[in-house]
């Protein structure tokens, strides 16, 4: 089960915790939908993260351009299908 997911009756649950407070996102049908939900929100709260050095912020950049990549492949590859 993905990081922020967990099973709710037949759906699939996602959260999230914001400053220390957990943060409902919704109910989705798919274990990936969730996935995606919880992906998003983590993207958008870490924007506005203060990083303490350089190397620190420059790992963050790097993990978001594959992150980024990786939905762009994945939508090539569902736009094939």
């Amino acid at each position: 089960m993905p990081t922020g997911v967990r099973p709710a009756k037949k759906k699939f649950r996602a959260d999230i915790r914001i400053n220390g407070v957990n943060t409902y996102l919704g109910l989705f049908f798919t274990e990936e939908e969730a996935a995606e939900a919880y992906k998003n929100k983590k993207i958008e709260r870490d924007k506005n993260k203060v990083y303490k050095t350089d190397e620190e912020k420059r790992a963050y950049q790097r993990n978001f351009m594959r992150i980024r990549k990786e939905r762009e492949f994945l939508k090539i590859l569902n736009k094939s299908k």
